[in-house]
């Protein structure tokens, strides 16, 4: 290898690099930064407030039950036979 062309690949290498951080690096770097600053200005903002007038629950119930009792044709008979009662 040349000089010449030793002293081209070095300053290549420095025209890419900061340190140890690389110009793609970097740019991917002040992308996110900048992405994720738009994108945090864009979120909306949710408030839960509460009302100045209390809760009222209005319970009006009806319970309307029915029993229906089924018997044998033999106890009713006893049912009607005076005799038994």
């Amino acid at each position: 290898m040349t000089i010449y062309k030793k002293h081209c690949q070095n300053h290549n290498n420095k025209l890419r690099s900061y340190g140890h951080f690389s110009v793609v690096k970097v740019a991917f770097l002040l992308f996110g930064l900048s992405s994720s600053i738009v994108i945090s200005g864009c979120t909306p903002k949710v408030e839960v407030a509460l009302s100045e007038e209390p809760i009222v629950i209005n319970l009006n119930i009806n319970i309307k039950h029915e029993i229906n009792v089924k018997a044998d044709r033999e106890i009713n008979e006893l049912f009607n036979d005076k005799e038994v009662f």
